[in-house]
């Protein structure tokens, strides 16, 4: 399977919605954020949507530009939403960051449904 139709297929399945604030666009963010969309998607095969906010909400005389990124996940039943704190000076490691979180959170949610069940 071609890398065009895997991203076809993830977006079928699980709708990607990429929200920038304050920030120029960007493919590379873009791109980073769909690559890590599917791998939560190959985690949680019953995502049904993933909403992503980058946002810079204002900048420091001392530390410059930070990032925040906002992750909301749609499962079955359910809503995880995974907000960071504008800390990051690099926007992608604050991608990085909130996305090693929804994995956790994934994780945890689909350990709980399998023990309640």
């Amino acid at each position: 399977m071609g890398a065009s139709a895997l991203l076809r297929r993830v977006v079928m399945n699980s709708p990607l919605r990429i929200t920038l604030r304050d920030l120029e666009p960007s493919t590379a963010i873009e791109g980073s954020v769909r690559a890590h969309a599917q791998k939560l998607e190959r985690l949680c095969p019953k995502l049904t949507s993933c909403h992503v906010t980058i946002d810079s909400p204002h900048r420091h005389k001392r530390h410059g530009r930070r990032f925040r990124v906002r992750i909301e996940l749609g499962v079955p039943g359910d809503t995880l939403v995974v907000a960071g704190d504008p800390g990051d000076e690099d926007a992608y490691a604050a991608v990085n960051a909130a996305f090693h979180h929804a994995e956790r959170q994934l994780a945890d949610a689909h350990r709980t449904g399998r023990e309640r069940a």
